[in-house]
């Protein structure tokens, strides 16, 4: 129930255009595929440099989380515009 309420307000919000445009948020939505793909690698990286040999505390957990979300969002949006984006391109013209 909650979650459909979430996009219910989202679709309301939607149609009487009240949400801003941001171009980043677009552009994340855009690459959630690359991101799906590829946060594994981002999520290893960030854990085997944050790792310490004490353990860490939650604050050490908690950077360590926050830099895989941005390692994972960076990656797949580097990868969305030099691969996804051309392949897909070239195969819309392919096939079209």
């Amino acid at each position: 129930m909650p979650a459909a309420m979430i996009v219910l307000g989202a679709v309301a919000f939607e149609q009487n255009h009240t949400l801003p445009n941001w171009k980043i948020l677009k552009d994340i939505g855009d690459a959630s595929y690359s991101i799906y793909l590829f946060q594994f690698i981002a999520i290893t990286f960030s854990t085997t440099l944050m790792a310490s040999p004490a353990g860490g505390g939650i604050g050490q957990n908690a950077v360590m989380i926050i830099s895989a979300m941005v390692c994972a969002t960076g990656l797949g949006l580097i990868l969305h515009h030099l691969v996804e984006r051309p392949v897909t391109r070239a195969l819309s013209k392919a096939f079209a």
